[in-house]
């Protein structure tokens, strides 16, 4: 298991999603 792979996807997803939330307000 690499998790610092995992957990790389998970911030840059957890990125996308605040960045899709600001652009929203």
């Amino acid at each position: 298991m690499n998790l610092i792979y995992y957990w790389q996807a998970i911030v840059s997803s957890n990125k996308k999603n605040c960045m899709q939330t600001m652009h929203h307000f």
